[in-house]
């Protein structure tokens, strides 16, 4: 038997444990205290649809060819933000264990790859300009702040 994925399983949960305790774990716990399970699973069922959403995007960005089912890709996409957020260097572990996710193989994979590509591309020109009209209203909400200087 081996022992290895065990032994990781155990020193990742002990190395969460001592995060949590070092980022102050009564904190969070007072906050998902404060939601209860029952807002935590409306947070949960609100973004369900936009994991969806995004998946479905995912897989449109691939193109035709078999086995790249819709479902595949929304579970690639859920799995791909999960990572994403709990991860060091967020974004690229998520992207490899979203790709990962997709179980593609050979010529498929590099299909998964290119689709990955076009993806990001299209979800970072979404958020360029949120992030702009964001700091357009925190200048407008303080115009005499530090904030003038990023825009030069």
């Amino acid at each position: 038997m081996n022992l290895r994925p065990l032994v990781g399983f155990l020193l990742g949960g002990a190395l969460l444990a001592v995060a949590l305790v070092y980022a102050s774990a009564d904190a969070v716990a007072r906050t998902l205290g404060g939601l209860g399970l029952m807002g935590l699973l409306l947070i949960v069922l609100a973004h369900l649809p936009v994991e969806a959403l995004m998946g479905v995007a995912w897989r449109a960005a691939a193109g035709q060819g078999p086995d790249l089912s819709w479902g595949r890709f929304m579970w690639a996409r859920l799995v791909r933000d999960a990572a994403a957020e709990i991860l060091p260097f967020s974004q690229l572990g998520g992207f490899v264990l979203g790709l990962r996710a997709l179980r593609l193989d050979g010529p498929r994979a590099r299909r998964g790859v290119l689709s990955l590509s076009r993806d990001v591309l299209i979800e970072l020109s979404a958020k360029v300009p949120y992030a702009l009209f964001g700091l357009i209203g925190l200048m407008a909400l303080a115009p005499h702040s530090d904030l003038k200087w990023f825009l030069g």
